[in-house]
């Protein structure tokens, strides 16, 4: 049967490789906050021969999430699964941060994640199998320097997607956590975020923030394309009792393996060679 699902974070990388795939078989709101960026989305979707519905949707506006709750309310009275994607990253140490450039990281991939998933709860519940699927990350597991902001808003989305799953399971709602590690995406390149003090040459950062920044396009040819992510998220949504916490991608798995296993001294060492090598 046809499900109908909302994605967030539509315009590039997982959404929109997700949103491509799912569209033949099911409903797909394909959202983004900024529905000018669609047409890759929609080239791709023609690609897999299948229909989106485009809808503009910015997690951190209250409006724009009720006016997709209403369309959908209308059409289709239901929402089968919910894939909360929106999000973005930025390098910075924390005392180059200024506390915008944090809380706005906070704002996108924390507070916009609860802003979809409060308003959207009613017509999941209407669902008989109703999913919530938060995209987290290795980082939500592992934290490195320079990325402190990012990782805060994702170990703040594990716990609330914890918390929340043993609070909905008894309506028949599942929460699920998706952990990816590195894959090619836009927000490593096009979408890539840093601090106004990044290359700031007087920061005693500095060269911690460079060392990490001059990895960037090393490690990105070592990247598996997002459609592997986007495969593992049909999987999740076409299954049934599917893990709490699904990790994607060999380096996610290694991180935190290594996280659990080591004794955190030895773990700080491995971080502190790599991240100033």
């Amino acid at each position: 049967m046809k499900k109908i699902i909302l994605i967030t974070g539509c315009s590039s990388g997982f959404g929109m490789h997700t949103a491509a795939i799912l569209s033949k078989k099911h409903i797909v709101y394909a959202t983004m906050r900024n529905t000018e960026k669609s047409a890759e989305l929609l080239n791709l979707v023609k690609k897999y021969g299948g229909e989106v519905i485009v809808k503009q949707l910015d997690v951190c506006n209250v409006e724009s999430i009720k006016n997709v709750f209403y369309h959908i309310e209308k059409n289709h009275g239901k929402l089968d699964v919910l894939v909360n994607n929106a999000g973005y990253g930025i390098g910075g140490c924390f005392e180059d941060l200024s506390d915008k450039e944090f809380r706005d990281v906070m704002e996108t991939n924390f507070f916009g994640v609860l802003n979809v998933t409060r308003i959207m709860l009613p017509l999941i519940h209407k669902s008989k199998k109703g999913k919530i699927i938060n995209l987290s990350s290795v980082a939500g597991r592992v934290s490195y320097p320079v990325l402190g902001a990012y990782n805060s808003s994702k170990y703040a989305l594990e716990g609330f997607s914890e918390s929340i799953r043993y609070e909905l399971k008894p309506f028949g709602i599942d929460v699920v956590l998706v952990e990816p590690g590195s894959f090619d995406t836009k927000i490593f390149e096009e979408n890539a975020k840093i601090c106004d003090n990044f290359f700031n040459e007087q920061s005693r950062y500095f060269k911690t923030c460079q060392s990490m920044y001059n990895k960037r396009s090393y490690v990105r040819k070592k990247r598996p394309g997002a459609e592997v992510v986007a495969e593992k998220l049909v999987k999740i949504i076409e299954k049934n009792n599917v893990p709490f916490r699904v990790i994607v991608g060999a380096d996610a798995r290694f991180q935190i393996i290594m996280k659990w296993f080591l004794p955190f001294k030895l773990f700080e060492k491995i971080v502190f060679y790599f991240s100033n090598k």
